[in-house]
């Protein structure tokens, strides 16, 4: 037989072989993993930073991938966690909300009337074409 096919079909059937026993052993796999994690907690952590550290620029593009082509799901993910916790923290975020504008009424009237001033033109225009708009809905 041919040493170079015969060195594919060994990794053909090692491969077939590690597949099956991690499907067969997975509560096994995950103890042993667990306690090489907790013994060797502070190694991995110290490898990950030094890791991050070395490739900010191949992280941060890999991540802005996975966003560009997940963004569909993400987004529509968030907006159902986002209904969820609003739904359920309904009086916390009122009060939240409250307590926040009445501490900060002074500095947001400031910031309020900074932006009016400085969009004036663009707020006229967007006013005047919903009001267009209704009037040729309605």
């Amino acid at each position: 037989m041919d040493p170079e096919k015969s060195k594919e079909l060994a990794k053909k059937y090692k491969a077939a072989y590690q597949a099956e026993y991690r499907s067969k052993n997975k509560e096994k796999i995950a103890a042993y993993s667990a306690e090489y994690y907790a013994k060797n907690k502070e190694k991995i952590e110290a490898y990950q930073a030094e890791y991050r550290s070395r490739n900010k620029e191949k992280i941060s593009a890999s991540k802005a991938a996975y966003y560009i082509k997940n963004r569909e799901k993400i987004l529509s993910r968030n907006l159902v966690y986002h209904a969820e916790y609003y739904a359920k923290n309904k009086e916390r975020l009122a009060a939240y909300h409250t307590e926040y504008y009445a501490k900060n009424k002074e500095r947001l009237a400031a910031y309020h009337a900074e932006y009016y001033a400085k969009n004036r033109e663009r707020i006229a225009a967007q006013k005047a074409a919903s009001r267009a708009k209704k009037k040729e809905a309605g």
